[in-house]
């Protein structure tokens, strides 16, 4: 009776160290499996990016946390994250797109299209478009460029200064800030 026993503790041992095990191992497969999703996701569907200087002030300061999706459908007034031909990566709000003419008043102000960018307070644009040095002529923008401007229109390192982006240069489309600013 003592051998029926302890045979019978010795399976119960081995059966409950047999489920710990498949437990461990569970989990460990459940833990690798979404660590690869995660992975996968922000390699291939979103990025991040962390805001430098105040171009797009306000609705982006430096320090925020920018998460963009990686899409080729941008649209008019998009915040677009982009890479610039020095390699510097960039936002800034997609104004207009292939076909448009881009131009300047004689006082200089710029124009998509013969439409002038509105000063809009609600948005954070207190200025009035200035067209910049670089833009002298009338610019008629080829398929799959975008032209590119910084809600923060003091600031023209945006299309007026180094031209019209690229779609092969477009990284993807803001969808998320995380706020770094402190009280």
């Amino acid at each position: 009776m003592n051998n029926a026993t302890e045979l019978r503790q010795a399976v119960r041992t081995r059966k409950k160290r047999a489920e710990l095990w498949n437990l461990i191992w569970a989990t460990t497969a459940k833990a690798v499996g979404f660590t690869a999703l995660v992975l996968f996701a922000f390699s291939r569907i979103f990025g991040v990016l962390i805001v430098q200087g105040n171009d797009m002030f306000p609705t982006l300061c430096d320090g925020d946390i920018v998460l963009y999706y990686r899409t080729g459908d941008l649209t008019a007034s998009d915040v677009a994250v982009f890479e610039t031909e020095d390699g510097t990566v960039r936002c800034g709000r997609i104004r207009a797109k292939s076909g448009a003419v881009i131009s300047r008043t004689g006082d200089g102000q710029l124009t998509v299209d013969g439409t002038f960018q509105p000063v809009q307070p609600r948005a954070g644009i207190f200025e009035v478009t200035y067209a910049g040095d670089h833009l002298t002529e009338p610019l008629t923008l080829r398929d799959g460029e975008f032209f590119v401007l910084n809600d923060n229109r003091g600031r023209d390192t945006d299309s007026r200064t180094f031209g019209p982006v690229p779609m092969e240069r477009v990284i993807g489309r803001a969808c998320a800030v995380m706020r770094s600013r402190t009280i």
